[in-house]
């Protein structure tokens, strides 16, 4: 085997790793997704949670790009699960957010 024959070798190997990786990468967070989707809909039925989104994160007016405002809103259900807090009591305990 040639030294050009070893490098473009090493490129493929490289490339099937790189591949395998990504595909890894990828399967981790859909499941990630999944749970906490499911955890979430036990804590918010679903047309709840789909009025919210439509109505104040997924607004046509809103500003900001609709894939950053979809970490932004994962991120703040994760802390809404780990505080336990009511929606109806969002509002009167807003300050908890910044414990």
């Amino acid at each position: 085997m040639s030294i050009y024959e070893a490098r473009a070798r090493h490129k493929q190997l490289n490339a099937q790793i790189s591949l395998k990786r990504r595909e890894q990468k990828r399967l981790f967070f859909a499941e990630k997704a999944e749970l906490l989707k499911c955890a979430w809909d036990g804590y918010l039925p679903q047309i709840l949670t789909e009025e919210f989104e439509s109505r104040y994160i997924f607004n046509p007016r809103t500003a900001y790009p609709r894939k950053s405002l979809t970490g932004l809103w994962r991120k703040a259900q994760k802390i809404l699960l780990d505080l336990k807090i009511e929606p109806s009591e969002w509002h009167d305990q807003c300050l908890q957010f910044y414990d």
